[in-house]
């Protein structure tokens, strides 16, 4: 069995730990240049969408999402609330799964697509898609129904659209996913404006 050297890389040591990586907060730092000896806290971002800091041999020790601990230990109230709605009463990092479809269109080259909607939170929304779309790239998105029940800013709305089916944003990240099947797929973050 090999022994662990603090010179190798996260990539090469710990797989599963990579998945929870943050795909934006930890600046130029990622999983491969990052090695398992680093004592500085970094930025994990889990299935559930709870983002916190916390050092690679913290985690390694299978230290998981405080949060996530937090929620299994004890079930609050909301638990039985499918879709909440955004606004102060909720925690600013905390992401909200939902499955929707929307139409991604690229108002400045006249292309769209289609994008599976994963999760949002007060910060923005994340999608999944066939097509990789630059950070910094303007876009619309399109639903065919309101994302939540209660009414969003009119800010975060299309000019054209007082239904709140149409959001104006632009893109924070991109990165492609990492599976098995024969199409890439990409995860885009995107930030209503």
């Amino acid at each position: 069995m090999n022994r662990l050297k603090k010179h190798s890389s996260l990539f090469e040591t710990d797989p599963i730990l990579v998945k929870e990586w943050h795909p934006t907060a930890n600046g130029d730092l990622t999983p491969r240049s990052v090695k398992i000896g680093y004592s500085k806290k970094v930025w994990w971002l889990c299935s559930e969408g709870y983002e916190w800091q916390a050092t690679i041999k913290c985690r390694m020790k299978r230290n998981d999402c405080p949060m996530c601990e937090k929620t299994a230990a004890k079930k609050d109230a909301t638990a039985s609330i499918s879709i909440p709605t955004i606004g102060k009463n909720y925690r600013e990092n905390r992401r909200f799964k939902t499955k929707a479809t929307a139409v991604i269109e690229i108002p400045d080259s006249g292309h769209w697509l289609y994008a599976e909607m994963i999760d949002f939170s007060s910060h923005g929304l994340s999608f999944e898609t066939e097509a990789a779309i630059p950070p910094g790239t303007t876009i619309k998105i399109k639903f065919d129904k309101a994302l939540v029940s209660s009414r969003l800013d009119k800010t975060h709305v299309s000019s054209n659209s007082n239904d709140y089916k149409s959001y104006n944003s632009n893109v924070k990240w991109c990165k492609k996913l990492d599976d098995d099947q024969s199409i890439s797929n990409f995860g885009i973050g995107v930030k209503l404006f």
